[in-house]
């Protein structure tokens, strides 16, 4: 029996001490995982914490570019400045934002001015650099814009076979006759509409209130029957929205005739060649006086009345006049992806064929009129003269007719085919009036980690 019992001590004791040695083991490999993962936890952490601080200073940074748009606005000469704070005592701890601003050599003699911007981030240990380009904004950017729909009195409908490829404003209100047809941004500023109650931001038509933006406009017959459409197929591009921002006009041709080539005293006649020239008929001293300029890069400007003969441009080239403009017949230019005509009358651009002459009308650019319409000569006489065609935008004072219609038909005068030059967004014609808006055109974000 003795002999038993100590066996089985011994057995006893030798499993306690196995037990004991994985016991040991045990603890050994929790101890491992639980350091493990408290490291793993602590980079993570750190990673977080760098992560956070890189997106603090990327906003910082654009803070910083949206400080520079707002002060260019309103100061051309603006050149930037240091935003940096402190947070309690921490100095360590500085978060802000530094400002840049570089102008090329020509910028003060040039309408279209161009700003390089970078703007540094900072955040506790993480920097942020977005470097831009900023634009002053060209009227050339629209496809269609008036500072009224309405020429005198008479309200100037959009019918259901208009089609306007591109952005279209007005400062006042839009009147629609079915349903026409647009491909881009179509905003109203509502300005003299007495359907629009600007106090309450409310639109009363047909007896009914509506606060929804894309129903301030006139309609024909009722909001069903009447109202703008995408162009099929471009869906995604189109929207109508009321009660936007008014943009104004320039009062007058001034800036034009500063930076002008060429300027002219009296009734001016052009006519462009696709060889890159275009010839100049000056009426003055009681004659027509006839010269030759070549069309690379040029502007024009006459105190008095131009005649625009047609033809075909090569080149780029803006025509300014303080009094009226008239176009006899079309002009397109010889290569779409590089020609720009640019032409702003101080007073009426007129369409100047016959109404009883039944031919495509084609124009390659953008056409101002600054105190006056753009209007067909006796657009209620005669026959449907065809489709007018714009390659470029419109730009008026007031809304001028190009026809008459009847049913939804055209009667006289011409079908509208507008549609936007796509590469005048960063080559508008030289010297152009702008808008005096400062639009973003390119953002590169050099992001850098560390100081």
């Amino acid at each position: 029996m003795v002999i038993i019992e100590r066996n089985n001590y011994k057995y006893k004791k030798k499993q306690k001490g196995i037990a004991l040695f994985l016991t040991l083991i045990a603890l050994t490999l929790l101890s491992i995982i639980g350091f493990g993962l408290v490291g793993i936890s602590t980079i993570q952490s750190k990673a977080a914490l760098v992560q956070q601080d890189a997106v603090r200073s990327y906003y910082y940074a654009r803070i910083g570019l949206s400080t520079a748009r707002e002060e260019l606005k309103k100061n051309y000469s603006w050149d930037g400045g240091s935003h940096t704070y402190v947070q309690g005592n921490q100095a360590q701890m500085q978060e802000g934002y530094t400002v840049t601003v570089w102008r090329p050599s020509d910028f003060y003699t040039t309408t279209n001015k161009v700003w390089k911007v970078t703007s540094t981030g900072v955040y506790g240990g993480s920097r942020r650099t977005l470097t831009s380009w900023l634009n002053l904004e060209s009227f050339a950017t629209y496809l269609y814009f008036t500072d009224r729909e309405k020429m005198g009195s008479t309200t100037i409908w959009f019918i259901w076979k208009d089609k306007l490829h591109g952005r279209v404003h007005t400062n006042g209100y839009f009147s629609m006759y079915y349903h026409p047809q647009f491909s881009g941004k179509v905003t109203s500023h509502n300005g003299g509409d007495s359907y629009y109650d600007s106090a309450n931001r409310k639109y009363h038509q047909g007896g009914k209130w509506y606060t929804d933006l894309s129903k301030f406009f006139h309609y024909y017959h009722s909001y069903s029957n009447d109202c703008p459409i995408a162009v099929s197929g471009q869906e995604s591009d189109f929207s109508f929205a009321g009660e936007q921002p008014e943009v104004s006009l320039p009062a007058n041709t001034n800036s034009i005739q500063a930076n002008a080539d060429f300027s002219y005293s009296s009734t001016t006649k052009l006519k462009f060649y696709d060889e890159g020239k275009v010839r100049v008929m000056n009426y003055s001293d009681g004659s027509w006086h006839t010269e030759y300029k070549n069309t690379d890069n040029i502007t024009i400007y006459v105190d008095g009345k131009v005649v625009i003969e047609g033809g075909t441009l090569k080149g780029k080239c803006t025509v300014g006049c303080t009094g009226n403009m008239e176009i006899e017949n079309s002009l397109v230019y010889n290569d779409q992806n590089l020609d720009v005509m640019g032409v702003v009358a101080g007073q009426n651009i007129i369409i100047k064929t016959g109404p009883y002459t039944s031919k495509n009308l084609t124009l390659h650019m953008v056409l101002m009129a600054l105190n006056g319409s753009f209007y067909v000569d006796q657009y209620g006489s005669g026959i449907p003269r065809g489709k007018l065609t714009i390659l470029g935008g419109l730009i008026q004072g007031s809304r001028g007719p190009v026809g008459t219609f009847s049913g939804g038909d055209i009667r006289t005068g011409y079908n509208k085919d507008y549609k936007y030059d796509k590469k005048l967004l960063n080559m508008p014609p030289p010297n152009y009036p702008t808008t005096g808006n400062v639009i973003l055109l390119s953002i590169e974000d050099s992001a850098s980690l560390g100081h």
